[in-house]
């Protein structure tokens, strides 16, 4: 961000007295803050009015897609609007933390807290679908702890880079917006993804939770790419031992690089996980979660396949920051 934070003690919109900068993202601050008319503290998010017009679209769209939520898994959001300088800003749950990725910091979870962390957000997944809401970005840093002891959960933050089922073109043609390291195939290759790239990423997440690697690490992005499309990462049980055989079954089949492979919806991996989540509502979206064809998909892996043989290195040109793919865009980082 180029203009300087917003100072401790400063009132935003009459009513949020910032505490302190809690994170700073690519389009957005986070502070602590107390909400006077509320009497407790929460988060507050706030874009500056000279972000760029794609940043307040994004914004807007967050602020949207999160007020369609209200799962104790999702993070929601209880105030939104604009100050007189034209910064957007909403204010949502204040959660203690730590992140999932501050987690792994410290080492591996064992199998059963990563059960557990896994069917939180399986559940919240559930839920954003049914809405009609695609995550699109679920990884360590988008999970972050509410509770302690027993009563301790994961929730997802971040519903930045959603997206509408029916809105599947919000991003440009032939762009893919996401972390390398948690992209399903099908995203990368551009063929079209539905919810089941969502749960691709949770396999990933389950494989990384429960070994303290990334089951899809290359020297760079391009590299990472590469591995999702063609590597087979061995079973959870050949490398963790005491993970139980449901556990390592379904995280196998979640990171099927077809979709066809996967499971059909966050309850039924949920369920094959032994943690079954409770009776989904009625779906509220768009039937833009339609599922892909796994005839295109199977056609676009061989013609990737015969571009981009095997063991070949790091294709000529490829622009530094970013994943460039013959046909298929480019993945921001």
């Amino acid at each position: 961000m180029t203009l300087p934070p917003l100072s401790k003690g400063a009132v935003l919109a009459s009513r949020y007295e910032i505490r302190e900068v809690l994170g700073v993202g690519g389009m957005a601050r986070v502070y602590r803050a107390c909400d006077r008319h509320a009497g407790r503290e929460v988060a507050i998010k706030v874009l500056p009015a000279s972000a760029s017009e794609d940043l307040h679209r994004r914004f807007r769209r967050e602020v949207r897609n999160a007020a369609r939520l209200g799962h104790r898994a999702c993070v929601g959001i209880s105030d939104h609007g604009e100050t007189e300088d034209g910064s957007m800003f909403f204010a949502m749950e204040l959660l203690p933390g730590p992140s999932l990725r501050e987690e792994l910091e410290r080492g591996p979870l064992s199998p059963a807290q990563a059960t557990q962390v896994a069917a939180d957000i399986l559940a919240g997944l559930e839920h954003a679908h049914d809405a009609g809401l695609l995550h699109r970005d679920v990884k360590p840093e988008n999970v972050v702890f509410r509770g302690a002891g027993a009563d301790r959960r994961a929730v997802l933050i971040d519903f930045g880079l959603s997206e509408l089922g029916g809105d599947a073109r919000l991003t440009d043609v032939g762009s893919c917006v996401g972390s390398p390291s948690y992209l399903a195939p099908e995203r990368l290759l551009g063929t079209g993804y539905d919810a089941r790239a969502d749960l691709y990423a949770v396999g990933v997440l389950i494989y990384e939770m429960v070994t303290g690697e990334k089951p899809f690490a290359g020297q760079n992005a391009v590299d990472t790419a590469r591995l999702h499309l063609e590597y087979e990462p061995p079973a959870l049980a050949a490398v963790a031992p005491d993970v139980p055989a449901a556990l390592s079954a379904a995280c196998a089949r979640a990171l099927d690089k077809d979709p066809a492979g996967r499971f059909e919806s966050a309850a039924e991996m949920a369920a094959a996980m032994g943690r079954p989540l409770e009776a989904p509502q009625a779906a509220q979206g768009d039937p833009g979660l339609a599922r892909s064809r796994p005839s295109l998909w199977s056609r676009a892996l061989r013609w990737l396949g015969a571009l981009w043989p095997r063991g070949q290195g790091e294709p000529p040109g490829a622009p530094s920051g970013s994943v460039a793919m013959a046909g298929s865009g480019t993945i921001s980082l």
